[in-house]
């Protein structure tokens, strides 16, 4: 099963779209079976790991995400605030969206 998301993943036409998922792929992988929920969680903190880069490097971030939190948190946040005619949009960036709605900087 997994080598099959894998190369679903893999095998996504990103010039097309212009990025590699979009938010309603990505939600499909956060209410599917283990391995699925696997792929969603890792992607998701892949874009928190971006965005702690960002902020350590630059001085900046545009939400301030609270140090101890899971993946699986992450995960059901980004289910919690995603919109539904924002589907076919960047799933990095609409990622991105939920954790500014739910850790807006003070």
């Amino acid at each position: 099963m997994r080598a099959l998301v894998l190369s679903l993943l893999l095998s996504s036409p990103v010039l097309s779209q212009g990025y590699f998922l979009t938010a309603g792929e990505l939600s499909k992988f956060c209410e599917g079976d283990a391995e699925q929920q696997e792929v969603c969680v890792a992607f998701i903190l892949g874009v928190a790991d971006t965005h702690k880069l960002m902020k350590d490097t630059s001085g900046g971030a545009p939400f301030c995400m609270p140090s101890r939190i899971t993946g699986t948190q992450l995960r059901d946040i980004f289910l919690r605030h995603r919109i539904a005619k924002n589907m076919n949009y960047s799933a990095s960036g609409e990622v991105t969206v939920a954790f500014i709605n739910a850790f807006p900087c003070k």
